[in-house]
């Protein structure tokens, strides 16, 4: 167990590191209809390692989640598809969670919960400022500038997200849990718009929420 530990730990790690890079330089909407790409590595997992039912509305819906992403990114008239290295390291870091996620069912049960969920944050926050190079002070600084309230408020609800995601992968199918997590999608896109200035492309990335929602639907079945 604690093998797989580090094992999560290590995707963990790969997954913050590459989503820090990935949110800097994509749009928020686009992001979030990107993020859909780990719902459908879960469902794979779900399906082969977890032997979840094998359903057609599932994989349905997963070529749904895989077809909005592709006709946002596709330029008409252009022949091509706008795919820069931030999307593939967008993909490769969800792939990274969602290994992670599926070790975690694995073997979260053997320990304390809360205390295991610590482990899960504190372990890749560390793998990443050694390979990183990042010192305490550079922590300290960031700490003292930014705005405090809205660091532990974000910390709190981070780690209610996680500790209650976890449970219900535990008590519940794979393949059917993580997508509900989804449904927000649409809402993303339209905040964006309205407050971030997301204009570009608007009604195509709102289309290809719905339609992403639609596959998470399809999915939950």
């Amino acid at each position: 167990a604690g093998l797989l530990l580090t094992g999560a730990c290590v995707f963990y790690a790969i997954n913050d590191r590459l989503q820090t890079t990935v949110r800097k330089n994509l749009e928020v909407s686009v992001i979030s209809i990107l993020s859909q790409f780990g719902t459908v590595f879960l469902l794979i997992y779900g399906f082969i390692i977890f032997k979840d039912e094998f359903v057609l509305s599932k994989i349905f819906g997963a070529l749904l989640i895989i077809v909005a992403n592709a006709w946002l990114l596709y330029r008409p008239g252009k022949n091509k598809f706008a795919i820069n290295k931030y999307y593939i390291a967008g993909i490769v870091a969800l792939f990274s969670f969602a290994t992670a996620i599926t070790i975690d069912i694995g073997i979260s049960e053997n320990f304390n919960l809360p205390f295991y969920i610590g482990l899960t944050l504190l372990l890749p926050a560390l793998m990443i400022s050694v390979a990183e190079k990042i010192r305490f002070k550079s922590v300290a600084r960031e700490w003292k500038r930014g705005n405090k309230k809205l660091f532990i408020i974000t910390g709190l609800t981070w780690g209610l997200t996680i500790l209650f995601g976890l449970r219900a992968y535990q008590l519940g199918e794979v393949s059917t849990i993580v997508p509900l997590q989804a449904v927000a999608v649409i809402l993303n896109v339209i905040v964006a718009y309205i407050f971030l200035k997301e204009r570009s492309n608007g009604l195509k990335k709102l289309i290809a929420a719905v339609v992403v929602v639609v596959g998470v639907y399809l999915t939950v079945l």
